[in-house]
């Protein structure tokens, strides 16, 4: 049995204690940390797991809520006549750095996939969808997972802030289809 099949998801606890938790990024970290993750699913703007070791050490955490996204006609996969496709969104999503090359985000990236593979049964959903911090590194990582990037959300986001292209964002939207992939 390998690590990774010993690890366990749990919906975030009331008034958690994160202990030492730390993914290496300052706003990823205070999100579990300082109680936003909290308040967000008080306010039922998002859900939080975190993952576990079977000694209950939290090696990573994620929050999903539900999410649209716009797909240019050439993104519509075939069977999508709509401007929009229902998706589970990957809202944020932290691993600790002493876990840093044991494959946890790829695992988390699998069971939020199966998530939303889950809810389809019972629900319209497309698609997994993220905002991925601006770092080419991280997108490649994304991309070899089988993520692509949304043409049309980032075009949009940019006429909402008012920017003169996407490039000027600080992420970069992406999209898994849980049907073809």
């Amino acid at each position: 049995m390998s690590f990774l099949d010993t690890l366990a998801v749990e919906p975030l606890p009331p008034a958690l204690n994160a202990g030492g938790f730390d993914c290496g990024e300052l706003d990823l970290t205070d999100y579990l940390c300082d109680g936003s993750a909290e308040n967000d699913q008080k306010a039922s703007v998002s859900r939080t797991y975190l993952v576990r070791t079977q000694a209950g050490e939290i090696v990573g955490y994620f929050s999903v809520l539900a999410d649209a996204i716009r797909l240019h006609t050439k993104e519509r996969p075939d069977g999508c006549n709509y401007p929009s496709a229902p998706a589970l969104k990957l809202g944020r999503m932290g691993r600790d750095v002493k876990y840093r090359g044991q494959d946890i985000g790829r695992w988390i990236l699998d069971y939020v996939v199966g998530m939303a593979r889950a809810a389809s049964v019972r629900m319209g959903v497309r698609y997994v969808t993220l905002d991925a911090l601006k770092r080419p590194k991280l997108i490649a990582w994304y991309k070899e997972y089988g993520f692509v990037e949304n043409k049309a959300h980032g075009n949009f986001m940019a006429r909402i802030r008012n920017l003169a292209s996407r490039d000027k964002l600080d992420h970069v939207s992406m999209r898994f289809d849980i049907v073809l992939q």
